[in-house]
């Protein structure tokens, strides 16, 4: 009989312990697929030295989770807790906790959009880039003017800037300094085609040439039809052999700057002469360039 009843005991003992482990396993699958609180999209940020607390902080600051026990003890299942990983997240509405650390623990982030436009100095550029990306206003500056970093792209600190044709691209936000020359290098690459190269090699001019006088015509006018050099030269007006001294003097800008005021203006001066036929090509190809980079 006794021996019947240590049977029995450890039977209810082994059922009623199978019963809590069931109904803990319930609670905590509940509270997996439990959606978080979030009524619209929301973007997070994690810097590349956050902890796990720091995790936490900015998913309720950002009212992104309202049960901290869940996510903790979900987070400590994944084992995310030991390794947070950096980088910019949204997080939609009707995400599971499971879901949002899985998301977290994976690195799945989700890109930045950016719009390089009219940025014609480093200093512009920096400061731009510095308020979309982590990259600080500290940490650009002394890598685009180094000029051991310039020289291994094929630039110098004043033409680095000609390494970002203007267009959108997608970025991830904790993108280091390396990874951001390297994509960018990729993308003058991808836009400087064997026809655009061939077009601007016929002219003898390089890269930079052809992308800083372009920049100097989308400065000085927000017109389109302006920008059309060879439809302003006018008639026979008497003008400067610009074609020579531009062949004599072509990487001082200045003078195509005064060139273009000149005729912009439609200002008269016994200095200049008549523009020749192969000023008017090289004017046209860096019209041309220039509606590439502006509506690429």
């Amino acid at each position: 009989m006794k021996i019947v009843s240590i049977i029995k005991k450890h039977i209810w003992l082994f059922l009623i312990s199978l019963f809590l482990i069931l109904a803990i396993a319930a609670i905590v699958a509940l509270n997996c697929f439990k959606t978080i609180p979030l009524q619209e999209e929301q973007r997070i940020y994690i810097p590349q030295d956050a902890s796990y607390n720091d995790v936490v902080d900015t998913l309720v600051c950002h009212n992104c989770i309202d049960n901290e026990i869940t996510f903790n003890s979900i987070a400590n299942l994944r084992k995310y807790t030991k390794c947070v990983k950096s980088g910019s997240y949204l997080i939609q509405p009707g995400t599971s906790y499971l879901e949002l650390v899985h998301k977290l623990r994976a690195g799945n982030q989700d890109p930045i959009r950016i719009t390089i436009n009219k940025h014609r100095t480093v200093d512009q550029l920096c400061s731009f880039l510095s308020q979309k990306i982590e990259l600080t206003y500290e940490e650009l500056p002394s890598a685009l003017t180094n000029d051991s970093i310039c020289s291994q792209l094929g630039y110098t600190p004043q033409t680095i800037i000609c390494l970002f044709p203007r267009n959108t691209y997608e970025l991830y936000w904790d993108i280091t300094i390396d990874e951001l020359l390297s994509r960018f290098e990729k993308e003058s690459d991808r836009f400087w085609t064997p026809l655009r190269t061939a077009a601007a090699e016929e002219m003898n001019l390089s890269r930079q040439e052809i992308i800083t006088l372009a920049s100097i015509i989308d400065e000085e006018t927000n017109k389109n039809d302006e920008k059309e050099l060879y439809d302003m030269l006018g008639n026979d007006k008497d003008r400067k052999d610009f074609a020579l001294q531009f062949k004599e003097e072509k990487s001082n800008f200045y003078y195509f700057y005064q060139y273009y005021r000149c005729v912009t203006l439609k200002l008269d001066s016994e200095s200049l002469l008549k523009i020749d036929i192969m000023q008017i090509k090289i004017i046209s190809i860096i019209t041309y360039f220039l509606s590439l980079m502006h509506f690429r």
